[in-house]
């Protein structure tokens, strides 16, 4: 779990990736884990109902973590 909305270091472990990623890597792996974790996916392939809400809320921290990793690659 992200500790802020500024914790690089837990975006980045979130993600999977190293200490300082490419922006197309981070796009690359985003879609990786967006193709894998989506909730609208899971669901699909027959996701109880109760477990939706934290697929949810699991896709967001995915989220979360790639804006914070972007929004610090920009400043860089």
């Amino acid at each position: 779990p992200l500790k802020n909305k500024k914790d690089l270091r837990g975006a980045l472990k979130i993600m999977g990736l190293g200490k300082n990623p490419e922006k197309d890597d981070v796009k690359k792996r985003y879609k990786k884990l967006a193709q894998q974790k989506h909730p609208d996916r899971l669901a699909s392939k027959g996701l109880p109902a109760d477990m939706e809400k934290i697929a949810s809320e699991n896709f967001a921290v995915i989220q979360e973590a790639y804006h914070i990793i972007l929004d610090h690659i920009d400043k860089d």
